[in-house]
């Protein structure tokens, strides 16, 4: 045991050390007065005691002495020698891994004062190692069981001593070890399947010591197959579905796989009934047919074979343009459609396309154009009508009936005067009063003429020519 200590105050000639050792019996250290000197320095070791490593914790006292005999305060200090073997491992150390656990066991030597051991596990030989046992356990029985872990995956196992002041001795050998899995593996629950246009995708709940899992596939009447030939980690998986096929049926169940290879019973099965896929062909698009204010589509259905459920027109302004949609879908018997959503004079370009059973497009027809033909504007009959006085001034005025795609325009002009003035457009209804008639005794004239929905000017009709009195 080295002590240490500084000067302090007075100048002492010598000094004496006693030793008190753990059952109370004390000690004259320095039968013969210890001369320090006057080189002597408070780093270097004062006095080695080699005599108090018996083990335990001694108090030592220090007192100086002066020339004339006085001895001056003591110091005290406590000090415990530890025997080396205190610090020295567990001789040997096993781990066995079995039924999902590892029971490590170890045999110590001769360190009777060793109070407790601390068992430290890593996933690699150098470590990191994390303590398992932080408040430490018995160094007998030897036995230590870790729960902790997983089937499939190899540990590494050391064990250090602690002595009775709470030193951490250096680690044993490392002892490795693969952990055996129990064996039982939970049920994979919640298997769902989602049918789309291209694939199939299966999701299921994670399972608890499950490394990955495999998913197997079966046909209606066919063996299972799997579709994962390595253990797959997540719990979604694509089937990818070919696009154009005939309509089949799959079935399908999942099974979790531990670390040592252990798979576990495979879930319920789900079952996926897959649409006929067949796509039907492209419309032959014969003729556009130009008439008056519309275009008439002719076509012929696909060769294909395949049953439609319906036909698409599409109108573009352009031929490099698909096009969009006009009007509702066509019954499947129809070869011919009527649009009359165009404007003389505008060039249009027509293609078709056919719908299967499930409402998927097929390809497209050629496209052709069209350019309707302008309206024939109709001349409307002469208005007819009468003045009337009472209760005011106003004229009523009889109109002929409305055509479709026209525009009804009432003009009037004065007596003497060059210019028609229209007094009402886009007339609705059988009448109309002109509830500000000329003024004074004067002959004024009425007429009708159809605008088209481009505002060309048709005929005018034959006049009405009306009085005021």
């Amino acid at each position: 045991m080295v002590l240490y200590w500084g000067k302090g105050e007075g100048k002492p000639l010598f000094y004496r050390i006693e030793r008190s050792d753990p059952s109370g019996r004390r000690a004259l250290l320095t039968e013969q007065p210890l001369f320090l000197g006057v080189g002597w320095k408070e780093t270097l070791p004062a006095y080695v005691d080699r005599k108090g490593l018996s083990g335990g914790t001694n108090t030592y006292r220090v007192w100086g002495v002066d020339l004339f005999g006085r001895s001056g305060d003591s110091s005290e200090c406590k000090g415990e020698y530890v025997p080396p073997d205190t610090w020295l491992p567990p001789i040997s150390v096993d781990a066995k891994g079995e039924g999902g656990r590892v029971v490590l066991s170890w045999r110590m030597g001769e360190n009777y004062r060793v109070s407790t051991v601390v068992v430290e596990r890593a996933m690699l030989p150098e470590g990191p190692f994390e303590t398992l046992t932080p408040k430490g356990v018995p160094p007998q029985p030897s036995l230590f069981e870790d729960r902790g872990v997983k089937g499939g995956v190899s540990y590494f196992y050391r064990v250090r001593s602690v002595s009775g002041g709470g030193d951490l001795g250096v680690p044993s050998d490392t002892a490795m070890v693969k952990v055996v899995g129990s064996g039982q593996l939970p049920r994979i629950e919640g298997l769902k399947a989602d049918l789309g246009r291209t694939r199939i995708r299966l999701t299921w709940n994670p399972a608890a010591d499950a490394a990955g899992y495999l998913v197997e596939r079966k046909s209606l009447g066919g063996d299972w197959a799997r579709l994962n030939t390595e253990i797959f980690p997540k719990t979604l998986l694509d089937d990818p579905i070919l696009t154009e096929g005939e309509a089949v049926t799959f079935s399908y169940r999942v099974s979790g796989v531990s670390l040592d290879g252990t798979v576990g019973k495979p879930s319920s099965e789900v079952v996926v009934n897959v649409p006929s896929r067949l796509k039907v062909g492209a419309p032959i698009l014969e003729r556009v047919e130009a008439l008056e204010g519309k275009l008439k589509i002719h076509f012929r259905h696909p060769p294909s074979g395949v049953p439609v459920s319906g036909y698409l027109l599409l109108r573009s302004s352009s031929p490099e343009e698909e096009g969009l949609v006009v009007g509702e879908a066509l019954p499947p018997q129809a070869v011919v459609f009527t649009d009359g959503w165009v404007k003389p004079g505008e060039t249009y370009w027509y293609r078709v396309v056919a719908l299967d059973g499930n409402g998927g497009r097929g390809p497209l027809s050629q496209a052709f154009p069209g350019q309707p033909l302008a309206l024939h504007i109709p001349v409307p009959s002469a208005p007819r009508g009468e003045f009337k006085s009472v209760p005011f001034p106003r004229v009523v005025l009889t109109l002929p009936p409305g055509m479709e795609s026209f525009t009804l325009v009432l003009e009037r002009r004065i007596d003497g005067e060059g210019s028609w003035t229209t007094i009402a457009e886009s007339l609705v209804g059988e009448s109309f009063v002109d509830s500000h008639p000329p003024r004074g005794e004067v002959n004024f004239f009425y007429r009708l003429l159809y605008l088209d929905a481009q505002g060309v000017r048709g005929e005018a009709s034959p006049i009405l020519t009306i009085r005021r009195p």
